[in-house]
């Protein structure tokens, strides 16, 4: 038989039982008073065992209190117990919660204040944030709402509001919340009955019951650091307290990394293990403790940034496979003591010579604080070119020795200086001109240089005429104290003539052993060119300034100084040149054609065409030489107005070759500009501490400079190929003069 009790209100229906009877039988059916789900919801209390994850729960805060990462109510064996009687909020938490932006309505008492609470974080033992506890209806009068919460609000005074708040989310989507609610001094209990874009608020009617319902966050990792600013002065590395708090339940290993290029974090990879769970076994069945998650961070800065960096760097938490899971942020401030370093010369370039020693002065500066030494080295220098490492005060100028060795290519060369200190390097570049092999020339000035048919350079300098041959000074010829060789010229006939800057004619025969001696005829522009027939005869254009200029002849056999008449006459003291053998002479007429005349005859002709147009005299264009090229041919040069021409010179039928012209030739200071026709394919001009060379070919230049601080005094054809120049620096105390070959 089987034997089954009916259902009795309040109690558990006992079990079915089946019996034999017999003469001797009975059968007791037990009614135990059943117990209802969940807890019934108090004004002055939370409580009730959380569902909804097996996670170990070792305290909680109103949801509101988000700093620090650990609970203020604990839990015990995840049931929570809180006693609202015993909590008061603090007043400055309390704000017109109704009473803003966000809220249409009315609120009776304008000045009541409050703060509602929608559930309870939940953290582990070691302040993990895991999740929200939220008090869920499971039945009583207000559980035919839809998806009912208790909201508990405290409120500092009686006060009723009526009306909607509404609330923008991240995603840009809003969620509106409509009240009626009636409040008291202190905690009240309200319901929301919730939708997916809305909620309706009402106080909640007595006999409710909830379960304190488990809502994870999402996995993520946040590192909160016990130390900001990060402060890098003098340090590469700053070592912190730091704990990484594992938010909803994330275990597993991570890397860390900042935003800033060159802060690195040590240890870059961290494994966070499981967090504890309510019964003993964890994962794969092994017990699983409670772990503290602090530990110390290494923060180590090598990037570029080292000066006034004053902004909140993001540390980014990383799976292994790059998937950002998780950050922080720290202040970071970096104000490294640096140094720097430049060029001591007035420009970035410097001029060297094969075969010589140098110095390149290099400055040093420091920036906040810096004291250490700094060490100057070179690098990116062209094989046969080295420095010696040196090393110097911060502050000061420290000049690396260079070598250059005698087979060095000349030409230009880009350089890095590079300063040295400790982990600290800095570069500059510095443009190294490398000029060929010089020959020392004393420290009085060679103001003028000719070559002569022999091969031999002849140089005036100061009161003395030097020799050269080859990189050497074989002679050195002196002329009365008083005199100031300013020009100097060599005649068909070998002998050499000196013109001074008082006006004075020396001549010295070829024979290598004659002495200068003094001419009696006097000349008004020295600087200015003049001709020597094959006869050794001097013709030289002379002009006082006030009257016609002539053209004189000068005997030194006889010092007879005679006027030729010519058939036009020049406008000044212009140049006077004479063809290889000295049988005619040249020079510009004032208007512009080209003069020759026969020296035996005396006989003059003017050419039909204009060596200088009217349009280039009216542009400021004058005749800068007329002068031979190492094959004795002829050559006018024409310069001004940013221009240079050269014209070849027909002697024969007294006509002139098209002009080749070059543009962009700044003529900066008359003074200073020199010129000389090599052959039929190259010209050179130097300005200043310009050499230009002329391809009168193709029409192309190449421009060498030789820096800022060099000037170039004179320019001549070299004895063998290509030119001769001679130059001393501004910035050289000694005066040292030198004597160039280039080609």
């Amino acid at each position: 038989m089987s034997v089954e009790g009916g259902v009795l209100n309040g109690f558990l229906k006992p079990a079915a039982q089946t019996v034999t009877l017999d003469s001797d039988k009975s059968v007791t059916l037990e009614y135990k008073a059943s117990t209802p789900a969940g807890t019934l919801v108090s004004d002055t209390a939370v409580s009730g065992r959380v569902v909804g994850t097996d996670l170990q729960i070792d305290s909680a805060n109103p949801a509101y209190f988000r700093d620090p990462f650990s609970g203020i109510f604990k839990l015990k064996d995840n049931v929570l117990n809180i006693d609202l009687s015993d909590f008061v909020p603090d007043p400055r938490s309390l704000y017109q919660e109704f009473r803003n932006s966000n809220c249409t309505g009315n609120v009776s008492n304008p000045l009541a204040l409050s703060r509602s609470n929608y559930g309870f974080l939940a953290f582990s033992a070691q302040g993990d944030m895991l999740g929200y506890l939220e008090e869920a209806v499971i039945s009583g009068p207000d559980a035919t709402l839809p998806d009912p919460l208790i909201y508990r609000t405290y409120a500092d005074r009686v006060f009723n509001f009526k009306g909607t708040c509404t609330f923008q989310a991240g995603d840009g989507t809003t969620y509106t919340e409509n009240y009626d609610i009636s409040l008291v001094k202190g905690w009240n209990t309200l319901v929301a009955g919730r939708g997916s874009n809305s909620a309706t608020v009402r106080n909640a009617a007595p006999g409710n019951r909830v379960e304190l319902r488990f809502e994870p966050l999402k996995p993520s990792v946040f590192v909160s650091l016990d130390t900001s600013p990060l402060e890098f002065r003098t340090n590469d590395t700053v070592t912190v307290n730091a704990r990484l708090i594992q938010i909803g339940d994330y275990s597993g290993t991570v890397t860390l990394s900042t935003d800033l290029p060159g802060l690195t974090v040590e240890p870059s990879s961290v494994t966070l293990k499981p967090l504890p769970r309510t019964s003993a076994q964890g994962v794969s069945g092994q017990n699983v403790q409670p772990q503290s998650l602090s530990t110390k961070l290494t923060f180590r800065y090598a990037g570029a940034q080292r000066q006034l960096y004053n902004q909140f760097v993001q540390v980014l938490v990383k799976t292994p496979a790059g998937q950002q899971v998780g950050d922080g942020s720290v202040f970071v401030t970096i104000n490294k003591p640096e140094f720097g370093i430049f060029t001591s010369l007035p420009t970035e370039r410097l001029s060297v010579f094969a075969g010589e020693q140098s110095v390149v002065p290099v400055g040093t500066t420091s920036m906040t604080g810096f004291t250490d030494p700094i060490t100057v080295t070179l690098e990116n220098a062209p094989a046969g070119i080295t420095a010696t490492p040196t090393t110097g005060q911060v502050n000061t100028q420290i000049n690396l020795p260079l070598t250059v060795a005698a087979n060095v290519v000349p030409g230009s060369y880009d350089v890095t200086l590079v300063g040295t200190s400790g982990s600290q390097v800095r570069r500059t570049t510095l443009k190294l001109q490398v000029q060929p092999r010089r020959v020392a020339l004393g420290q009085v000035a060679v103001t003028f240089m000719t070559l002569a048919p022999n091969g031999d350079l002849w140089g005036a300098q100061g009161s003395r005429v030097i020799q050269i041959r080859g990189e050497q000074v074989v002679g050195t010829h002196e002329l009365p104290a008083s005199a100031t060789a300013k020009r100097i010229q060599t005649g068909p006939d070998g002998s050499i003539w000196v013109a001074t800057v008082e006006g004075q004619l020396y001549r010295k025969g070829a024979d290598q052993a004659q002495k200068f001696s003094s001419v009696t005829a006097r000349i008004f522009s020295p600087g200015v060119p003049f001709g020597i027939d094959r006869q050794g005869r001097a013709w030289v254009m002379a002009f006082d300034g006030f009257n016609v200029p002539a053209l004189h002849r000068i005997n030194p056999s006889t010092n007879e100084d005679t006027v030729i008449a010519t058939v036009k006459p020049a406008n000044s003291a212009v140049p006077v040149a004479n063809d290889s053998v000295g049988e005619n002479i040249v020079f510009p007429a004032a208007d512009g054609t080209l003069v020759k005349v026969n020296t035996t005859a005396g006989t003059s002709v003017a050419s039909a065409a204009a060596l200088l147009s009217s349009e280039e005299m009216g542009n400021q264009v004058s005749v800068l030489s007329i002068a031979q090229d190492r094959q004795g041919k002829l050559w006018g040069t024409v310069g001004g107005y940013r221009t240079i021409s050269f014209r070849q010179i027909d002697l024969q039928n007294l006509t002139f070759s098209p002009a080749v012209t070059f543009g962009e030739v700044s003529f900066s200071s008359y003074s200073q500009v020199q010129s000389v026709v090599e052959n039929a394919q190259t010209a050179w001009l130097a300005e200043g501490g310009a050499l230009h060379q002329f391809n009168l070919g193709d029409r192309t230049r190449k421009t060498v400079f030789l820096g800022s601080d060099d000037v170039i005094n004179f320019l001549s054809i070299a004895p063998k190929v290509g030119i001769a120049y001679g130059f001393k620096s501004r910035y050289d105390t000694t005066g040292q003069q030198y004597l160039v070959y280039s080609r």
